[in-house]
């Protein structure tokens, strides 16, 4: 079974995101960090983004779900028909909890 994996220029920021707090915290390796934008841009397909997405995530955070990049980001994955992979619990529990369509992982 072969996955197709998609980012969107969301990803790209929310990476750059995580990049900036591993950095302040002595945490960060550059090399990885370049490996793993190589990756991306080399190996992933690119999601379609487009008005209803956008308007989309600013429903969601208007219903109370405080990181518009994560609504962006479940927006972007929602109007493309795709799973959504992410290790964050906040986003999974506010999905389930406002009766959302469940794409995680």
């Amino acid at each position: 079974m072969s996955a197709k994996y998609t980012n969107s220029d969301f990803s790209i920021l929310e990476c750059l995101w995580v990049a900036n707090s591993l950095k302040k915290k002595g945490n960060f390796d550059q090399s990885i960090f370049e490996a793993g934008m190589e990756s991306i841009f080399e190996g992933y397909m690119k999601a379609e983004i487009n008005p209803k997405i956008v308007l989309e995530a600013l429903e969601l955070y208007g219903m109370g779900y405080g990181d518009i990049i994560d609504c962006m980001l479940y927006s972007t994955a929602l109007q493309n028909d795709l799973k959504f992979a992410t290790l964050d619990k906040e986003l999974k529990e506010f999905v389930r909890k406002n009766k959302l369509d469940y794409i995680f992982y």
